[in-house]
This record gives structure tokens, C-alpha cells and sequence, in this order.
């Protein structure tokens, strides 16, 4: 065989089993029965899906008092240093 031929013949089995057309069409008075039959049916049920529980109960915490400072610093090296002068003197001020 030559090259056109083989290569025309592969391309028409190749779209041949790649075509779609699976069922065969039906005509006539069937045809509108079923589609009447399809239409007459009620929807299926959807599923819905419950969402999980989450049970919230009160609980008692042991008062506590907090203090809270606010400073910055410029870079994180510098961060360090803040927290030095935070931790040894102002909190020692505050706390007293």
C-alpha cells in the first residue's frame, strides 16, 4: 500500500471509534410515549447532608489579670532589646 492510503485509512478508524453516537435514535409513537413517561416522573430525592454537631458548653476559667504592653521595633534585631526593656523595667514598674 502507499503512504496516503494508509494514513487516510487510519485516520477514518481512528474518527470512526472516536465517534459519540452510542444509542440509537428512535422514531415514531415511542419515541413521544418515553419522553412523555420522562417528563411525568417525579425528581429524584436529593440527599442532603446534615452538618456535623458541636455541642458548646459553658465552663468557669480561674480569674486572671492580664497586662498588656505595646512598643515597636524598627527591625527584628532590635526586637530583642525591646523585649529585655519591656520584661526588666516596665514590668517590674507596673507590677509594683
Amino acid at each position: 500500500m502507499n503512504k496516503p492510503l494508509l494514513l487516510t485509512c487510519v485516520i477514518v478508524i481512528l474518527f470512526a471509534s472516536c465517534s459519540n453516537n452510542t444509542e440509537e435514535k428512535k422514531t415514531g409513537p415511542e419515541t413521544k410515549k418515553e419522553t412523555a413517561a420522562k417528563k411525568a416522573e417525579p425528581a429524584a430525592a436529593v440527599e442532603t447532608k446534615r452538618p456535623p454537631v458541636i455541642n458548646i458548653t459553658d465552663t468557669l476559667s480561674v480569674k486572671q489579670l492580664i497586662i498588656c504592653m505595646k512598643d515597636s521595633a524598627a527591625t527584628v534585631d532590635r526586637l530583642q532589646f525591646k523585649l529585655a526593656e519591656i520584661w526588666n523595667l516596665k514590668l517590674d514598674v507596673v507590677i509594683k
